[in-house]
């Protein structure tokens, strides 16, 4: 899960500052010859492009394409990796195994030069997010399912109608949880909620587990409720065609602790972490109008935790 946490965050990433209409292309010799030298076919490129949103289309020469890529993985590029990081190539290897990787995932040292210094300097913060996702069920899988959602809403303006939305919400991750919110910022956290909710097309629908027992809840209801009677709370949430993305299973006493407010200044953090990972890897191949949409995917999650945890806001906080 660490693994697609981040790097399925990145490939949210990857836009192409490049124009259309180009018309000069790397010619078949110039191909032949690069992958001779390197070893990696023109399967190997076109799929690496392809996160890119390019192609061996769009570059006009084997030198624009060599720049942009840069070197490859070999024996003497990961040997100048290790030495740089003063670690051996077993080392190496547990560190990405760490993360579900090997060196194997990597066509080019840039890109593991950039991912090897972020999994070593924010190792723990990354191992804390996949317990925190796995504490409320979430699953690779449905991570990845919900990734793919956002991707497909394709909408030129989510960061704009998210960009409020996320400036409040920090105000609250970094609230003070021994003070009382007021019955005012109580009923924004539920605005917030609703609007993201219509944001990113999902549909919640909300469930009582007890004793093997499932039982549908309205939200309102649960709004409502002092206690759940020990029963645990299952949200399943659907894209707005009714598909099936994921569900998250949280006990009572998960709600009537600071679970969920901890929960959301962690995702805020991996939000900017993943943010900072993706600026590096793309320098300057980062068009000034690319959206941030790794905060955009990790607000996803964290408007689901403020789903839950709204449920018991006027109870914990009254």
């Amino acid at each position: 899960m660490k693994k697609f946490l981040l790097v399925g965050l990145l490939f949210l990433f990857q836009l192409s500052s490049f124009t259309n209409g180009v018309f000069a292309e790397v010619t078949p010799e110039e191909l032949k010859s690069y992958t001779t030298e390197t070893g990696l076919t023109e399967s190997d490129l076109e799929d690496y492009l392809a996160v890119y949103d390019l192609s061996l289309k769009d570059f006009e020469s084997v030198n624009e394409l060599v720049s942009y890529l840069g070197e490859p993985v070999n024996d003497d590029t990961i040997q100048t990796l290790l030495t740089k990081h003063n670690i051996s190539e077993d080392e190496l290897q547990h560190i990405l195994g760490g993360f579900g990787e090997s060196v194997q995932d990597y066509l080019f040292i840039k890109d593991l030069e950039i991912t090897v210094d972020f999994y070593i300097n924010h190792a723990e913060v990354l191992v804390e997010a996949e317990r925190m996702l796995s504490e409320i069920g979430l699953t690779e899988d449905e991570i990845g399912g919900l990734l793919l959602h956002f991707i497909s809403l394709n909408n030129i303006n989510l960061e704009q109608k998210m960009s409020s939305i996320s400036t409040n919400l920090e105000q609250y991750f970094s609230y003070n949880n021994s003070e009382s919110l007021s019955s005012e910022q109580q009923k924004e956290l539920l605005v917030m909620y609703d609007k993201m909710i219509e944001i990113f097309e999902l549909q919640p629908r909300y469930f009582l587990l007890k004793d093997g027992s499932k039982e549908a809840v309205a939200y309102t209801e649960l709004l409502e409720k002092e206690s759940l009677d020990g029963a645990d709370l299952l949200i399943e949430i659907y894209r707005g065609n009714d598909q099936y993305l994921l569900d998250l299973r949280v006990s009572e006493e998960m709600l009537a602790s600071d679970f969920i407010i901890e929960r959301g200044e962690k995702l805020l953090t991996v939000a900017t972490l993943a943010q900072e990972m993706s600026v590096k890897v793309q320098g300057n191949r980062l068009p000034t109008t690319a959206s941030p949409y790794s905060n955009l995917l990790l607000l996803g999650a964290l408007l689901i935790i403020i789903g839950i945890g709204t449920v018991f806001m006027n109870r914990k906080y009254a």
